[in-house]
């Protein structure tokens, strides 16, 4: 239940900025990734650094 939370907040609040969450199995596949260590630096790197506050 608590990796459906983050992967519902994941899509709501990256999916505007990240390729990898667009779409629910894509986040769901990401975080699944972020969590084993696999792409970590690649993701983080692919984030705009642009705020939009």
């Amino acid at each position: 239940m608590i990796y459906l939370g983050y992967t519902f907040c994941g899509w709501i609040v990256l999916g505007p900025y990240h390729e990898k969450f667009e779409g629910l199995s894509r986040v769901a596949e990401c975080l699944f990734s972020l969590l084993n260590g696999d792409d970590m630096f690649t993701t983080f790197a692919q984030l705009k650094d642009t705020n939009t506050l």
